[in-house]
């Protein structure tokens, strides 16, 4: 009866996971009990979260900020019909981030996405460059404000208008596609990179500086600095002067993708680190169970791009085909592999004195019995 009661609770379980199975769920219940001031330390430290974060808050800073200025500029400094303006916005808006919906996450999908590590590395690399384009386009609409504000005459394109007017139109309409197509990456990437228990937080934190950093300053700022510049502008300058801080937020946009795709660089050879550790320890305790595992979670993390990396996980296949044929001899082979670079250096020094231990007494063994040879030809 209590062998029965045994296997009925065995089975209600199930089998019990690999060690790191067990480690993970640990660290899972631990982290499930974390509170509120911990949740924020923990997403404090997750540097690809914070600089994803204000990758989109820099993103609704931007767009909000044109949206507020739009009207007023296109109907103030170029004398623009107030109804064609709202036309050419839900225009150049509406195609621009239509296009950025449709073609950025698919692009980014087809480079790997953002469920692994290594995936995550690429999507925020590929992100920056979408940025870049939105530094220049940004550049591009700040040279159209001046070029406006020096000009002397309506264009040169007759009756379509100014042309300063038309490469800004342009110019926003790269901005707006390059946002859209940024902004789903990252909010993807800012949830993916957060464990799982904590999301719900993480998720609350990252809104609120959405809407204070991105919402709310994007008309305060301009506005703020504009009111400062009054005394000194042109009402046609302070607007023009507004927009292109909007515009010039680009550029800080790349800033802060470059900074969060090299925090995601450091995480991944951070987990490769710890990947590659998670190996060696398998190959020293010779289970083959846990040595199988661990390989397929190297390989999540692309263990086998680095050097070092790809001449373990070449080991740990290898022992596990010959497991099956000899057994633990298996393992035999592997403790170049297992040791780290300290026990490395440790052996090679010992070997070291070893050999120049063994010198000496090979030079000591010639001196005593070199000249054996002469003295017995001498008394013979």
């Amino acid at each position: 009866r209590a062998a029965a009661a045994a296997a009925a609770e065995g089975a209600k379980v199930g089998p019990r996971g690999s060690p790191r199975e067990k480690e993970e769920e640990d660290e899972e219940k631990k982290k499930l009990a974390l509170g509120t001031l911990e949740q924020l330390a923990a997403a404090c430290r997750n540097k690809v979260y914070c600089w994803t974060a204000l990758g989109i808050s820099s993103s609704m800073f931007v767009m909000s900020g044109v949206q507020f200025l739009w009207v007023r500029v296109f109907v103030e400094v170029w004398g623009v019909d107030k109804n064609f303006v709202t036309v050419m916005f839900l225009f150049v808006t509406g195609v621009g981030g239509g296009l950025g919906i449709a073609l950025g996450p698919a692009y980014v999908d087809r480079r790997g996405g953002f469920s692994r590590p290594p995936g995550v590395l690429s999507s925020l690399e590929l992100v920056r460059n979408f940025s870049i384009v939105s530094a220049l386009a940004g550049v591009s609409g700040i040279v159209c404000l001046y070029g406006k504000l020096r000009s002397k005459d309506e264009g040169y394109l007759g009756p379509w208008g100014d042309h300063w007017m038309w490469l800004l139109f342009a110019s926003v309409f790269l901005i707006w596609g390059a946002h859209n197509a940024m902004v789903p990456a990252l909010c993807g990437i800012n949830m993916e990179v957060v464990p799982q228990e904590m999301r719900t937080f993480a998720s609350g934190m990252e809104m609120t500086m959405r809407n204070i950093l991105g919402y709310a300053f994007g008309p305060l700022l301009p506005g703020l600095i504009m009111d400062a510049a009054a005394s000194a502008l042109t009402s046609q300058a302070q607007l023009c002067l507004g927009l292109g801080i909007v515009l010039a937020a680009n550029v800080l946009a790349v800033w802060v993708l470059t900074h969060a795709a090299r925090a995601a660089g450091a995480a991944l050879a951070d987990k490769q680190t710890t990947a590659l550790q998670r190996i060696r320890e398998a190959l020293r305790s010779e289970d083959v169970a846990e040595l199988k595992s661990e390989v397929f979670a190297a390989k999540g993390v692309d263990l086998h791009r680095r050097r070092d990396g790809e001449a373990v996980i070449g080991m740990a296949n290898e022992a596990i085909g010959a497991y099956h044929a000899i057994g633990r001899a298996a393992f035999s082979g592997a403790t170049a592999f297992t040791a780290t670079r300290a026990e490395l250096q440790r052996s090679l020094a010992g070997l070291e004195r070893e050999v120049a231990r063994l010198r000496a007494e090979n030079a000591e063994l010639r001196r005593r019995f070199l000249p054996l040879p002469e003295a017995a030809a001498a008394s013979g």
